[in-house]
This record gives C-alpha cells, sequence and structure tokens, in this order.
C-alpha cells in the first residue's frame, strides 16, 4: 500500500502545473491594432501595450510583458487601421471568431471605446468579414465617436 502512495505522490510532483490562477487572469474586451513607425503596436483597454515587426510578434511581446496573463478569449472588438486591415487573417490566431472587427480614423483609446462599442457598433463578426469579404466598418472620431455611414 505504500507503494502506490509514494508512486502517487512522485506522479503528482511529476504532472505539469493545471491552469491559471485567476487573479493573475487579464481579460481583455477591446484590442486596438496600429502600425508605427513599420511595427505593429497593440493596446488593449486593461492598458497593455507592446510592439513587434509582425502581429505575431507583437503578440508575443504582449503576453511576455503583460503583469498578468493576457486573455484574448473575451476580446469582443478589435480597431484597426487602414494601415493595418491586412493583418485579419492573422488575428483568427488570436481572437474569437465572433470577435467584431471595426477600422478606426482617430486617435483610439480601448479603455474608452468599450461601452460605447456595446451599445453603437455593429455586428461584424470576424469570420463574416472574412468568409463574405464584407467591408469593415469605420468609425471616426468628428468631435464625437460615430460610425460612418450611420
Amino acid at each position: 500500500m505504500k507503494k502506490w502512495i509514494r508512486l502517487g505522490a512522485l506522479l503528482l510532483l511529476l504532472l505539469p502545473q493545471r491552469g491559471t490562477d485567476v487573479g493573475e487572469l487579464l481579460p481583455v474586451e477591446v484590442l486596438l491594432v496600429e502600425k508605427e513607425a513599420g511595427q505593429y503596436a497593440i493596446t488593449t483597454d486593461t492598458g497593455n501595450s507592446a510592439r513587434g515587426d509582425s502581429l505575431k510578434a507583437a503578440m508575443d511581446t504582449l503576453r511576455n510583458t503583460a503583469p498578468g496573463v493576457i486573455f484574448l478569449d473575451t476580446a469582443d472588438y478589435v480597431l484597426l487601421t487602414e494601415e493595418t486591415l491586412n493583418c485579419m487573417d492573422a488575428l483568427q490566431g488570436f481572437v474569437r471568431p465572433g470577435t467584431k472587427v471595426y477600422t478606426v480614423e482617430g486617435e483610439a483609446d480601448p479603455e474608452k471605446l468599450g461601452a460605447f462599442l456595446r451599445a453603437h457598433g455593429p455586428d461584424t463578426p470576424l469570420y463574416r468579414i472574412i468568409k463574405e469579404a464584407k467591408m469593415v466598418p469605420k468609425l471616426r472620431l468628428e468631435g464625437d465617436w460615430h460610425f460612418e455611414g450611420r
């Protein structure tokens, strides 16, 4: 019997750590992807940001430098600029297919835009934009935020 207890204890020590402490999670609602000086610049509504030569490199930097675990499965909105529209396919590897995507024109602050997008954002999930080649709605700042054509 002692042999089985020792074997069980040894197996528990060898098993990889499971899960993540909830207190370490940084759930993202809004993700802004821009290009600055030829590099991708990512900013989240959690106040985290990173840069990289590619979207993947910027995302890796974001995950490695955040004070916790960046959780993109909660991202409801991705804001792109005209310069970053070409990264739409690469986005599929980082956010859910149902994440809504918009282009933004003007100084966007992801921390302030979440409430506006929940109330006014059109339904434009990433999978539909890619599959149906739909136009990405444009969000503009002219005094207040508004969607072009609305």
